[in-house]
């Protein structure tokens, strides 16, 4: 991290009508405690918000020169352009809870000057009570500034190890995911925490015990790096870790990391490649294929066929069941030529009420795209080609 402040944003905040750090945060509900605090580069997430705000003050940031306003800074869109273009990484606050821990996620300008640490403490509230812990850490990672960098910046009470320190923020991560329904921008800042612990245990390196790599890869899924959980996933599979439960839901997870990042593609097309190798470890399974099934559906890919058949030599029930019922077929990838509900009923050779029907049940390829649904023709083809091949088309 660099570490030239600067001076404008220190006498905003000396002056307390501006709170910098505090534009960030969102507390959860509930008693909390200190559990560390750590500075990181921008989230990609982040970083995309930020550009959208500087070309065209759109985005999740939009808002930002409204609070500026509301705190009584002069030239909102100029001050908050200033913040944004000058915001060279995050502070990090991390709170412990019963269901695992949480954040408040802090823009970082190069420095820590007193006034920052104020505002830092600050913004855990009037009931937090572990505040001198929490400028004890701020103050320790004030003096290692320029000493070290990502991932060594990070104290705390309990922090002595940095390598046990993110292993224990990653295993709260993993239980605040499976404990807590986060909607909105909680869901979005517990994919920051995500990436931020899986890129700081990445370039930490050394050797993981399979229990720690199992952590990884759940950040990493968390995050939407599904190609990255891939590698991981694969060691725990050879090592014969995942099984039944555990399989199907990581398999699950990694579906949904792939989709949530927009890499159905380049996932589907790594799985394809590894099905055969863990088939041999984990026997003919059902849970393998429909993975790989979901994410060609989602690309619109050609490859749906042999997916399809691949599910249905596992188990033709259920494949009849997934590919004519389970509302999998939302086109994410760029999808080509896009028809309405009469040109797919021609191309199909279908009714336009029966298709009409397939769409209204999302259980036919369907692309959104300005607002309007519509039916991705190469996804069309693959779809119908996939369940004519299995008996499924009726």
């Amino acid at each position: 991290m660099p570490a030239d402040g600067d001076d404008d944003l220190v006498r905003l905040a000396q002056s307390g009508d501006f709170d910098a750090f505090g534009l960030m945060q969102g507390l959860m509900g509930g008693e909390s405690r200190f559990h560390a605090v750590f500075l990181a580069p921008l989230t990609p997430g982040l970083q995309a918000h930020i550009a959208a705000f500087l070309k065209d003050g759109s985005g999740p940031l939009a808002a930002l020169p409204q609070q500026l306003q509301a705190q009584g800074v002069p030239e909102p869109l100029v001050a908050a352009r200033q913040l944004l273009q000058q915001a060279q990484g995050l502070l990090v606050v991390v709170l412990g809870q019963d269901q695992g821990i949480t954040t408040i996620p802090q823009l970082f300008h190069g420095h820590l000057a007193p006034a920052m640490i104020d505002q830092a403490v600050s913004a855990c509230g009037p009931e937090f009570a572990h505040g001198p812990a929490l400028r004890q850490a701020l103050t320790d990672l004030a003096s290692s500034l320029g000493q070290g960098q990502f991932p060594h910046l990070i104290a705390g009470p309990g922090v002595e190890d940095v390598r046990e320190a993110w292993l224990d923020l990653a295993a709260g991560c993993v239980q605040s995911a499976e404990a807590l329904a986060l909607p909105g921008t909680s869901r979005e800042r517990q994919t920051d925490l995500a990436w931020a612990i899986a890129a700081a245990l990445i370039a930490l390196g050394g050797q993981y015990t399979v229990d720690e790599i199992d952590l990884l890869v759940r950040c990493q899924l968390l995050a939407g790096e599904a190609a990255a959980a891939g590698q991981g996933l694969d060691v725990l599979i050879r090592a014969g870790v995942l099984k039944d439960e555990d399989l199907i839901d990581t398999l699950h997870a990694f579906v949904d990391g792939a989709l949530a990042a927009g890499q159905a593609t380049p996932a589907a097309q790594w799985l394809d490649g590894h099905l055969d190798a863990w088939e041999a470890i984990t026997g003919p399974s059902y849970d393998l294929a429909l993975a790989a099934l979901r994410l060609h559906a989602a690309a619109g890919s050609p490859a749906l066929l042999p997916a399809a058949q691949r599910l249905t030599a596992r188990n033709r029930k259920l494949a009849r069941q997934d590919l004519t019922r389970e509302p999998i077929w939302r086109v994410l990838d760029p999808p080509g030529d896009l028809l309405d509900t009469n040109a797919a009923a021609d191309l199909l050779g279908k009714s336009t009420t029966a298709i009409a029907k397939r769409l209204e049940s999302r259980t036919m390829p369907w692309h959104e795209a300005d607002g309007r649904i519509r039916i991705p023709r190469q996804a069309a083809e693959a779809w119908k080609a996939a369940l004519t091949a299995t008996n499924c088309w009726d």
